[in-house]
C-alpha cells in the first residue's frame, strides 16, 4: 500500500509517495508500516419539532464530511535521523488542500480523498527490532471519498 499526495488542483499534477509498505524510501531503512482503516462519514442532519404535532421534521442536509485517520510507522537508522525527518515530513504535507491517493501496490486499486485538509500530524518515536521508528497519525478531512481519480 502507498499513501500518495499532491497539491489539490483540477486533476493535474503527479502524486508524491509519502509512505510505502513495500519499497524502502530513503533515508528510511525498512518499508513503512501503514495501518489503513476505512474513513468515517458524517452528515449534517436537521431535526426540528413541529408545532402541534407528535412527530419531528427530519432532513438530511447533505454536507458530507469524510474523516480518514492513517497511523504510519517509519524506520530510521538513528534517533537523530528520525528527529530530523519530522520537519521534512510535516513540510511535505503543509501545502494547503491535498489530493490524497491510497494505492494498493501491485494492483490498480486506489481510493481518493480529493481536496482534503490535513488536520493532524502527531509524531512520536521509539526503538524496536528494526531500529528507530517514527510513528504518527495523519488525520485528513474532505467532502468526497471516491474510487475515481480527481
Amino acid at each position: 500500500m502507498q499513501i500518495n499526495f499532491r497539491a489539490a488542483t483540477t486533476g493535474s499534477g503527479t502524486y508524491s509517495t509519502f509512505a510505502d509498505d513495500i519499497n524502502i524510501t530513503s533515508p528510511r531503512t525498512n518499508p513503512d508500516h501503514i495501518d489503513y482503516r476505512p474513513p468515517s462519514l458524517k452528515l449534517l442532519e436537521q431535526i426540528e419539532p413541529l408545532a402541534g404535532g407528535s412527530a419531528s421534521f427530519v432532513s438530511n442536509r447533505g454536507n458530507a464530511v469524510w474523516t480518514l485517520m492513517i497511523p504510519i510507522k517509519m524506520w530510521y537508522a538513528t534517533e537523530a535521523a528520525a528527529r530530523q525527518a519530522i520537519p521534512a515530513l510535516a513540510a511535505a504535507l503543509n501545502i494547503g488542500l491535498i489530493d490524497l491517493q491510497i494505492f494498493v501496490t501491485g494492483s490498480s486499486d486506489a481510493v481518493y480523498l480529493p481536496a482534503a485538509s490535513l488536520g493532524e500530524f502527531t509524531p512520536d518515536h521509539g526503538t524496536g527490532q528494526q531500529g528507530v521508528y517514527l510513528s504518527f497519525n495523519l488525520k485528513f478531512t474532505g467532502n468526497n471519498f471516491t474510487t475515481t481519480a480527481p
